[in-house]
């Protein structure tokens, strides 16, 4: 069972973030992706440091504050608003941490087995020395990172695809665009081989209805998840997870053409979580509530 609390290196202990309110985490959630986090800060602190034990990526969500912390190298000093991003590599030490205003913050645990698999059979990827971020604007993050919460306060209704989806555009994104081996990856422009292509399409088709997950889709084709995911989209026009909503939708059409079906029947034909998000979707994807749809047929 996954952990509920984000955890940091203090004096050689693991311990989650204490000073913090806990507002937001994904215990007991059926939650695919990383471990994350809503933290809450009192409206003044200082508290000795810690160190990183694995990569992390915050995001301010609410709130304002000057903030400051020191390293072994040098002092920074900064202000937090809704949308500020902060990327700490893996072993990160921060000694001091000041701040003053109440704010809160979205923090997303990226595990290194999970850049590995990923990026696997990557020699460039090995050599990635990933450089910390501090209270920078970046639009794609703050993009990913309220995806993953909106996700996880619906209950996680559009399943593992997504969730592991949106892990990989994260740490596919942070370590293409922070790294010190920065555009080394990968051809961006390569494609599936036509037999590679009918194979995933093949199975997905005939799983359509099942919750599929990125790691499953690129064993089919003995690729790392990135690597998959990266050709799929350039070979399609889109990520797997949209692809699979789109085919969902166009059958869900003809099933519901037909008359014979409820919509809580295609819902659950489809492997969407429950009828109300079968609805959501089917009506983004189309203008119209299904049942609507199905009485125009």
């Amino acid at each position: 069972m996954i952990q509920e609390r984000i955890q940091v290196d203090v004096g050689g202990r693991l311990r989650p973030l204490e000073f913090f309110e806990s507002r937001f985490s994904v215990g007991g959630l059926p939650w695919s992706g990383p471990l994350i986090e809503g933290l809450r800060t009192p409206a003044r602190g200082f508290v000795r440091g810690w160190v990183w034990p694995k990569t992390h990526v915050l995001l301010c969500t609410a709130g304002y504050a000057s903030a400051e912390f020191q390293t072994d190298r040098q002092k920074y000093r900064f202000t937090l608003r809704p949308g500020t991003v902060s990327v700490f590599p893996n072993g990160y030490g921060m000694n001091e941490v000041a701040w003053c205003g109440i704010h809160e913050v979205l923090i997303v645990e990226v595990e290194e087995t999970t850049v590995a698999r990923l990026f696997q059979h990557n020699e460039a990827a090995e050599r990635m020395s990933l450089t910390p971020q501090i209270a920078i604007q970046d639009a794609q993050i703050a993009s990913l990172l309220g995806s993953m919460q909106a996700e996880i306060r619906a209950g996680c209704p559009a399943g593992r695809l997504y969730d592991e989806s949106l892990s990989a555009a994260l740490a596919t994104y942070i370590f293409g665009r922070f790294s010190a081996v920065e555009g080394k990856v990968q051809n961006a422009k390569a494609e599936l081989t036509p037999a590679h292509a009918q194979c995933v399409l093949e199975y997905i088709h005939t799983h359509l209805g099942a919750d599929l997950s990125l790691t499953e889709l690129a064993r089919i084709v003995r690729m790392s998840p990135h690597h998959f995911c990266r050709l799929f989209k350039n070979t399609l026009g889109r990520s797997p997870h949209q692809y699979i909503i789109h085919e969902r939708i166009d059958r869900a059409k003809g099933m519901l053409a037909t008359r014979r079906f409820t919509v809580a029947e295609v819902a659950m034909t489809l492997g969407f979580s429950s009828q109300s998000h079968f609805s959501d979707v089917f009506r983004r994807a189309t203008g119209v509530a299904p049942k609507r749809y199905q009485q125009h047929c």
